[in-house]
């Protein structure tokens, strides 16, 4: 296709001199820059000497393919399948890529700003690891047990942000305590020395490893363009341009990466919409794109893409009411958005109101079986637990649906394991006798298991290297007195055992001096607990005592998830969706013959032809007819922070809510409905703002 004229002069211009575009949605962002890159190529420019960076791992992978596509029209489906993912076994080598410098711009320098920084590091004589896997467990075992040492009740997963914190801001571990006191609320300041004396440990563990978390790639890069000329100048001398796309999701320390990388030439390019920042979570700061570029590049040309070629002037015209509400204070920033010459005018988009969120599900249903084209809808939610709500309602109603958040709800590990005790307690189809199910089982105690032994934090100078050695260092659990919530019974103790009677003959197991074996503690845990849950015939109460004995406890242990989590990827509310699928008399065997008609019902189709169902910002840069928007917790309410606890992020913007729906309404090409309900789990819920703003 024939680029419009907004998009020509972009490319005209050949990224000459600090840019900023700011496009909206739909209006050919990635195709304008793959043509750029092909035009700077064409021109004469060396393509080693170019570099596309991006916010997520996705966009780098699209961006690859697509502008590989342009440079290579010709190129087959295999060729563009390695650029979208080159570390693929797909039968071309590294050696092919080095043939062409433009392969080996897309396979080097096409990538996240994480990747780049990574590079930098490595190219400039770094010997780091990415701390994953083994490491990454031991490292999150290293701060479970420093907060059980220090005695202090607080979630790993809040002390691990409060780390990345101090690793972006360049705090060293010495410095940390006085940082920290400034920063927290007064209620947790007294916990400073605590929160501090786990980052040192937390550095120390990585430092002595030569690894690096994400944050600690972004933040050394940081560290030695500020602090090393050397790196600096050599850092700088590798670019003539700088592209980035969707730069609205840059923090301000990659922004800053990028613009000391391209300070020589001056030739950096942010393309991106500051309407569609829906990553603050992530310090993701829509700000880098405004003042902050403007701050650093003064002379600063802009370039707007205001054509919509993707949804009905209605639609169009309803979007650009509602996020203009984020401009009441700042009306200079409001780019042009309007809809493609020739489009239709469409239908109005929508509103339904329901009582209960059951009612919008099957509403939703209604939509979908109504129109006859299930691959024509989207439906999309603020969090991960309404996705699941929706999706198993689709798929009890018979319609093919695909839930692209969190696939379906009985296949999350945390349900699985729910589901897996419940099969126990009542034998399910014999399930005391089946591996798998046991297996889901694994390394999950109940919330009476106490530790199995002594174990101790083994203090520098200490010769011992066995956690459980009575040397005098520090009790981290202590046997019979502290609980301990995972890793008791794992996989080979289930796999030994081979079936429940094996389970059983565990329990008589003795070590050399004739106690019991961590093993046999583990098989009595188990065994009680679900000898109790025998005595719950009702599925409601049975699922009840797992998830709070049991499940909830395991996931504080794991993961640091403690409260209901209202973000997008929560896990805790799923639990509720779970029991909603109780009937009040249901026992436990007709509940998981429930579970098993609908498991049945689910994930079959292929995504052209089925609804897609996920969260708006899953939704990002997709688009599809039809779209179904649920506004029953937009803008949504965050969870009040406990006193004594540390807070775990600031409440959601209202600019950045706001963007979400606009997200939402604008994956839709015909039809837009919004549709709230004034209930979930239970809870009373409030009419969407919004509502007033664009309707």
């Amino acid at each position: 296709m024939k680029l419009n004229s907004y998009q020509q002069e972009i490319v005209d211009n050949l990224a000459q001199g600090p840019q900023v575009i700011e496009a909206c949605p739909g209006s050919g962002k990635t195709r304008t820059l793959e043509n750029l890159v092909a035009a700077l190529v064409e021109s004469g420019a060396d393509p080693l000497r170019i570099g596309i960076f991006t916010f997520s791992t996705k966009a780098a992978a699209e961006a690859r393919k697509r502008i590989a596509g342009t440079l290579w029209p010709d190129a087959s489906g295999e060729e563009l399948a390695f650029f979208e993912n080159p570390k693929s076994n797909n039968g071309f080598s590294r050696e092919w890529a080095e043939e062409k410098p433009e392969r080996q711009m897309l396979t080097d320098w096409t990538c996240t700003i994480h990747a780049l920084s990574y590079r930098l590091l490595k190219a400039s004589g770094y010997k780091l690891r990415v701390l994953s896997g083994k490491a990454k467990w031991e490292a999150d075992n290293l701060i479970k047990d420093g907060l059980a040492e220090l005695d202090w009740q607080e979630s790993p997963k809040a002390v691990k942000l409060w780390i990345s914190k101090a690793i972006i801001a360049l705090i060293q571990p010495h410095e940390a305590m006085q940082w920290y006191a400034e920063r927290l609320p007064p209620d947790v300041a007294w916990h400073a020395p605590d929160l501090a004396e786990l980052y040192r440990r937390y550095s120390d563990f990585c430092k002595s490893r030569n690894l690096v978390d994400f944050d600690m790639m972004q933040s050394r890069v940081v560290y030695l363009l500020r602090n090393s000329a050397k790196f600096k100048t050599w850092a700088q001398s590798l670019f003539d341009y700088i592209l980035v796309d969707e730069a609205q999701d840059t923090s301000p320390q990659q922004a800053e990466i990028l613009f000391s990388l391209a300070q020589e030439t001056g030739n950096i390019v942010f393309c991106g919409d500051v309407d569609q920042s829906l990553f603050r979570f992530r310090g993701a700061r829509p700000e880098v794109m405004r003042s902050d570029f403007d701050s650093i590049w003064p002379e600063v040309q802009r370039f707007n893409l205001p054509i919509n070629y993707r949804s009905t002037q209605m639609i169009v015209r309803t979007a650009a009411t509602l996020i203009g509400q984020n401009y009441s204070n700042n009306g200079q920033y409001l780019k042009p958005f309007q809809s493609r010459p020739n489009a239709p005018e469409g239908q109005p988009v929508t509103y339904s109101e329901f009582g209960s969120f059951d009612q919008l599900a099957e509403e939703v249903s209604a939509l979908v079986a109504q129109s006859e084209t299930p691959g024509d809808w989207f439906v999309l939610s603020r969090t991960r637990a309404e996705c699941a709500a929706i999706h198993t309602k689709l798929v009890a109603n018979g319609l093919p649906a695909i839930n692209k958040s969190g696939g379906m709800l009985f296949g999350s590990p945390h349900i699985r394991k729910v589901l897996a005790y419940a099969r126990l307690a009542c034998n399910y189809q014999n399930s005391r006798d089946d591996l798998e199910i046991l297996g889901e089982i694994a390394n999950v105690a109940t919330v009476n298991f106490r530790a199995p032994w002594t174990r101790r934090r083994h203090l520098p100078g200490c010769n011992n290297t066995k956690s459980w050695v009575n040397c005098g260092c520090p009790i981290i659990a202590e046997e019979g007195a502290d609980y301990s919530h995972s890793r008791f019974y794992g996989q080979k103790a289930i796999e030994a055992a081979g079936s429940w009677q094996g389970v059983i003959d565990q329990l008589d197991e003795t070590n050399r001096g004739g106690f019991p074996t961590s093993r046999a503690k583990g098989a009595k845990d188990l065994v009680g607990f679900v000898e109790r849950l025998e005595t719950k015939t009702g599925a409601r109460e049975c699922l009840n005592v797992i998830i709070k004995d049991c499940v909830l406890p395991w996931l504080a242990a794991e993961e640091g998830v403690t409260d209901t989590d209202l973000a997008e990827n929560g896990k805790v509310e799923d639990f509720d969706v779970l029991l909603s699928l109780c009937d009040p008399e249901m026992t436990v065997e007709q509940f998981l013959d429930r579970v098993e008609e609908l498991s049945q019902g689910g994930e079959n189709g292929n995504e052209a032809e089925s609804v897609l169902v996920g969260t708006c910002h899953w939704s990002k840069g997709a688009e599809r007819p039809r779209v179904a928007v649920n506004i029953t917790r937009m803008p949504i309410v965050p969870p009040t922070r406990k006193p004594g606890m540390l807070p775990t992020g600031s409440a959601p913007a209202i600019e950045e809510e706001r963007r979400l729906l606009f997200v939402a309404m604008t994956r839709a090409k015909e039809e837009c409905h919004l549709l709230g309900a004034l209930e979930w789990n239970g809870q009373e819920q409030l009419q969407s703002q919004f509502i007033g703003e664009v309707l």
